[in-house]
């Protein structure tokens, strides 16, 4: 399919079933990118000092949507309880006021290491990529599937 023309006509073709079936097939493959250079860069860019942050990272969670809703991937959980952790933010943000207890023991503060950010940035590309790529591989498989 190299004409933009045959694309549009195998896209008109398809039923409200077949492309919400399509987009969420090609968003879960691009979100999937993303965490894996987000896990990825967890392993990079995080100091021996903090190994226990790099189990984090298999508990991201993405929220797929259909129809105008966006795809998100999150490194803690935003209101669902499930999935993510409440410290993650900490290690990517860090925390610039140093926190005391009760007792005025010094807790210290965490320094940012935009893990997140970094992986988010250097797979957004392929992402995107993967993404058309993806959603034209389902509209050809579709419409041979209907057509022959």
């Amino acid at each position: 399919m190299n004409n933009i023309n045959e694309q549009f006509e195998a896209f008109v073709k398809l039923t409200n079933e077949e492309l919400n079936k399509m987009w969420k097939e090609a968003t879960n493959t691009a979100a999937k990118i993303v965490k894996d250079s987000v896990r990825q860069s967890i392993a990079t860019n995080i100091p021996n000092s903090t190994k226990p942050i790099r189990g984090f990272g298999g508990k991201m969670t993405d929220a797929v949507g259909l129809k105008k809703t966006p795809t998100q991937v999150y490194i803690h959980a935003r209101g669902t309880g499930k999935g993510g952790s409440f410290i993650t933010k900490f290690f990517e943000d860090g925390s610039t006021t140093p926190r005391k207890t009760k007792d005025g023991k010094n807790r210290g503060s965490l320094t940012g290491y935009h893990f997140f950010k970094t992986g988010v940035d250097s797979s957004i590309d392929t992402a995107r990529k993967e993404l058309e790529t993806q959603l034209e591989k389902t509209i050809n498989a579709i419409n041979s599937r209907t057509n022959g």
